[in-house]
């Protein structure tokens, strides 16, 4: 009789949450997980049967910086800026010795910097750039004005003022995924905010995520972006605070270095649990899980 077995591995982890978005943070300077990060993610991110997250963040070295942020989403994609994952990663990075409260990272082919304060995280990134001015797009829920932005990530940015609804009841999964695949923005597809009437002077915001394909509590990429419309359609000026649907506040603000532009995002992030877990090479899963 032959007893098969399969390869596992055990990773530690940190579960993370930076304004509402949830992160599995590991520590993968000894790059051993390289082969298989795609599965990975998917098995962390499984809110069924994994931890459960927006997605998967990696602290990995950098020649050129302090670390490089590796991110992954739910569907184990990667290659894109996560402006609340760089905000937890900073965090995580104090707490295990890689970085100081001031720092520099590189994520996505760019170099970021991070400074903590207190229990929030100040993430100094590349100013926005809008790829498309005010324009319509044709939906089922009728004609929508927007704004196409690549603030680390591509972003539509809906102006919900256009919605027969106010932002709070938008159908933002439906809705959210019609316009991610619209062929106005093929054949990649788009991330999708929806920036809502001002209540108490500050912007509601609510985003579908490409990669995640779903509604997320907060999107910091997509936090610069609605900032970035709003101050070009002359709604507000800057630094804009954003009420993300987590009730989390985000502020997105601009500074210029030596005749440089950049943004900032501002917001709280904390460490929730730490873990283990053992990983299944051959089926993509996970077991043994432990908290710790």
């Amino acid at each position: 009789m032959s007893i098969w077995r399969t390869p596992r591995m055990r990773i530690d982890f940190q579960k993370m949450v930076a304004a509402g978005n949830d992160f599995v943070v590991v520590d993968h300077r000894d790059l051993r997980f390289q082969t298989v990060l795609p599965q990975l993610a998917r098995a962390f991110c499984d809110r069924h049967f994994g931890i459960g997250s927006d997605g998967l963040l990696l602290l990995e070295p950098s020649e050129r910086a302090d670390f490089r942020m590796g991110f992954l989403n739910p569907d184990g994609s990667s290659g894109m800026m996560c402006g609340n994952g760089g905000r937890a990663i900073a965090r995580f990075a104090l707490a295990v010795g890689a970085a100081g409260k001031t720092m520099r990272f590189e994520a996505a082919g760019r170099i970021y910097r991070a400074t903590l304060l207190d229990t929030a995280v100040k993430l100094i990134l590349p100013a926005p750039r809008i790829i498309r001015e005010l324009r319509v797009l044709t939906t089922s829920a009728g004609t929508l004005r927007c704004t196409a932005v690549d603030s680390g990530a591509d972003h539509v940015v809906i102006d919900a003022d256009s919605l027969p609804a106010e932002v709070s009841s938008v159908d933002v999964t439906s809705l959210g995924r019609e316009i991610r695949y619209h062929k106005s923005f093929s054949p990649a597809g788009t991330n999708v905010s929806f920036v809502g009437t001002l209540r108490e002077g500050i912007p509601e915001i609510r985003t579908y995520e490409r990669g995640v394909e779903a509604e997320t509590l907060a999107c910091g990429t997509g936090s610069v972006a609605a900032a970035c419309a709003l101050v070009a359609w002359g709604r507000t000026q800057y630094p804009v605070r954003l009420r993300t649907r987590s009730g989390a506040t985000l502020v997105v603000d601009t500074l210029t270095e030596d005749g440089v532009e950049f943004a900032s995002l501002t917001g709280d992030v904390h460490f929730v649990f730490s873990g283990s877990a053992e990983f299944d090479e051959t089926l993509g899963t996970l077991s043994s899980l432990h908290e710790s």
